[in-house]
């Protein structure tokens, strides 16, 4: 059978009030309209649903039992309809979002407003190791959203940027480089460099030697000094 809701809509009608005239004005169709829809169906299921007595109609056998699906079918298609509808104003669902540990300096803050304005979405934290299994769970589908600092290349994603990442230099009290304003890298050379590890999310970039000659681009080092 290749019912459509449209069908069911107009038998559940014309049961309601035995009157195709009545379902007609009711659904804002014509009475010849509603009769080929009955038709057609009847052609479908291969049964009499109604009992035809002069301008009457009666439910028979068979479309009373079939008026049962009939309506749980419309229900569930209401259902999902107002579950769609829902989505659409994020008033109900569940959002897998992934992250690395250094998120939780600010994501919880931000998890709090989402959620007094969303509170029925229901929230799943997934807490990944490094960028490299984040990126995992991203291609794995077991994350909705990841925030990181670099999306990833090897995978089809949408990125919006949200916030600064900015990378700092830091030194002891009394560094002679922490009296320059600029810090282009080159001036980095001639001291040894640690940078942070693969569980921040970032590219590994820990190193006792020149970072010219290790690090994959030039970063925008700042002293302590300057302001953000």
């Amino acid at each position: 059978m290749n019912l459509s809701f449209r069908q069911l809509r107009v038998f559940t009608e014309v049961a309601r009030h035995g009157s195709v005239q009545r379902a007609a004005a009711l659904l804002h169709i014509t009475p010849p309209a509603v009769s080929m829809q009955i038709k057609e169906l009847e052609a479908q299921v291969g049964l009499r649903l109604f009992d035809r007595e002069k301008r009457r109609l009666s439910l028979s056998t068979a479309g009373e039992y079939f008026l049962v699906h009939a309506r749980r079918l419309l229900a569930a298609h209401k259902e999902a309809e107002d579950a769609m509808a829902r989505f659409q104003r994020l008033d109900r669902g569940l959002l897998t979002l992934g992250f690395v540990s250094t998120a939780k300096y600010f994501l919880l803050q931000m998890l709090a407003r989402f959620h007094a304005e969303h509170p029925g979405v229901e929230l799943r934290l997934r807490v990944a190791h490094n960028r490299e299994h984040l990126v995992s769970l991203m291609h794995g589908g077991e994350i909705d959203l990841a925030v990181m600092g670099r999306p990833p290349r090897e995978i089809d994603t949408r990125a919006e940027a949200f916030a600064a990442h900015p990378l700092v230099f830091v030194a002891p009290a009394g560094h002679p480089l922490t009296h320059a304003p600029h810090l282009p890298p080159s001036v980095l050379d001639a001291f040894p460099c640690w940078c942070a590890s693969r569980a921040r999310g970032r590219a590994p970039r820990w190193r006792t030697s020149s970072p010219r000659s290790t690090s994959r681009r030039a970063w925008p080092w700042r002293s302590p000094a300057m302001k953000p």
